[in-house]
This record gives structure tokens, sequence and C-alpha cells, in this order.
């Protein structure tokens, strides 16, 4: 019993010598590791910075929504046996004519309905509020009576 107890202090004894420097060795740790997540958090802040002001986030979202970018993307995060199938099918999908907006008509049937016609068309070609040159009218009113 007596060499147990002896054990015992002995094995404290030396936990608490070893209990000292694993201190004085976790505050170096401590130290060291918030050195490092300040350089970190310090990068992080340069990094964000340059890609504001270079635009780069906005330039990678717009080159995302080209048709070709999403293709491989698709192609990447498929699985490896569908990975062909997926390519030939976006291939498809972007060779396929696609289809033209309805086209709108602006016509006018008397040297009356000119102007109106005129301002309707300026809208539709993204003009608005332009008018007709000044001698447009006297020249379509020649033609009609040709």
């Amino acid at each position: 019993m007596g060499n147990r107890v002896f054990s015992i202090r002995k094995s404290h004894a030396s936990c608490s010598s070893y209990g000292a420097a694993s201190v004085t060795r976790y505050r170096l740790i401590s130290g060291m590791r918030a050195l490092s997540h300040a350089a970190r958090d310090w990068l992080r802040k340069v990094r964000r910075a340059g890609r504001e002001f270079f635009g780069i986030d906005r330039a990678i979202a717009a080159a995302m929504r080209v048709p070709i970018v999403i293709l491989f993307g698709a192609v990447r995060h498929a699985s490896l046996g569908f990975r062909t199938q997926i390519f030939g099918h976006s291939l498809r999908s972007l060779s396929a004519p696609r289809p033209s907006a309805p086209a709108e008509i602006c016509e006018f049937n008397s040297l009356s309905d000119f102007e109106s016609a005129y301002a309707r068309l300026a809208g539709m070609l993204g003009r608005a509020g332009t008018t007709p040159s000044p001698g447009e009218l006297e020249f379509l009113r020649s033609d009609s009576t040709r």
C-alpha cells in the first residue's frame, strides 16, 4: 500500500512540473495561433478590397451566365457515366436556333397618321422624342401625288 501512495505522489509531482511547461507551451501556441489568425484576416481584407476594386466578382458572375460556361459547369458536376451524354444534349441545346422576339409592325396609311406613327416607330427603336425631319412630310406629299 505504501508503494502505491508513493507512486501516486511521484506521478502527481511529475505532473505538476510537467504542467508548468505545458502551460508555457500552450501560451506560446496560443500566441502563434492568434498571430496567424490576424495575418489570415488581414489577407482576406486585402483580397476582398482587390476584388471590389477590379470588379472581379462582377466579371465572374457575368461570365457564369455565358451559355458555354454553364455547359462546362454542368458537364463538370455530372457523374462520370453521364458526362458525355450531358455534353451532347447541352451542345444540341446551344446550337438550336433561339426563337426570335415577335416583330412589331408600325405602318401608316395616310399622311395625317404619319407624325403619330413616326413617334411610335421612334419609341420602338429606342429613340423616343425624335421628330421627323422638316422636309420629310412634304416629300411624302409630293411622292403620293405622282
